[in-house]
């Protein structure tokens, strides 16, 4: 599937269930709490971050990027870790709801990225880059992109 194909189906999917598409899609269908999706967010972060501790990374935090952050669950999760959090994500409806349900302002941002490259991100400007449920969902080449 190319990037188009992608980013059409991730926004209706987006448009259709944000929360459930990204966690227990089809079985919690139209099904979650915001709070207690947020919540999965926050011990998925916490524990991340406490295992890379014991390898003392980061050794910053200011900035994170949440690479495909749908309606920024993980996004929401590092910003209360980092000073700033940069989500990216394909498809517009995701954009959408993940600022309509942004609970920390300024310090979590999100970027709609429809190109097969994060070019638009200034280099080395992150101190941690987190990825979770979403290369498994493009073609490799697009992912080694």
């Amino acid at each position: 599937m190319d990037i188009r194909g992608l980013q059409a189906t991730w926004d209706a999917l987006g448009s259709d269930d944000p929360l459930g598409v990204i966690l227990g899609y089809p079985e919690r269908r139209n099904d979650w709490d915001a709070d207690e999706f947020f919540r999965t967010g926050e011990a998925e972060i916490d524990a991340t971050l406490a295992r890379a501790e014991r390898f003392g990374v980061p050794e910053r935090r200011e900035r994170a990027l949440d690479f495909g952050c749908g309606v920024g669950r993980l996004t929401q999760a590092m910003g209360r870790h980092f000073e700033r959090v940069d989500g990216v994500d394909i498809a517009p409806s995701m954009i959408a709801a993940a600022e309509h349900l942004n609970r920390h302002g300024e310090r979590c941002r999100y970027h709609l990225n429809d190109s097969d490259s994060l070019a638009f991100l200034e280099s080395e400007s992150f101190d941690f880059v987190y990825s979770a449920l979403v290369l498994q969902h493009m073609a490799p080449e697009l992912a080694r992109r």
